[in-house]
């Protein structure tokens, strides 16, 4: 499952991270997550929290709003 009810879309996310070229690793780090949760966000079998949705989307070099498929409500940050 690739998109979560608040709009967050993995495929998105898998896309971003393949037009920048960045590791795992290095979106772990960058994001201040671990790298199993980065594993996890790419596979949609975790949602990101709110708070660590723009640190992601920095680290692939777009925007959080880039990587919903709507306007989530919780987090408004989208």
């Amino acid at each position: 499952m690739s998109e979560t009810p608040y709009g967050f879309d993995a495929a998105k996310l898998r896309a971003a991270r393949s037009a920048a070229g960045v590791s795992v690793p290095r979106i772990a780090r960058q994001a201040r997550v671990s790298e199993r949760a980065v594993s996890l966000y790419l596979a949609g079998s975790r949602v990101p929290r709110p708070e660590v949705l723009p640190r992601l989307a920095a680290a692939v070099g777009v925007g959080p709003d880039d990587l919903c498929t709507s306007v989530p409500p919780l987090c408004g940050r989208c």
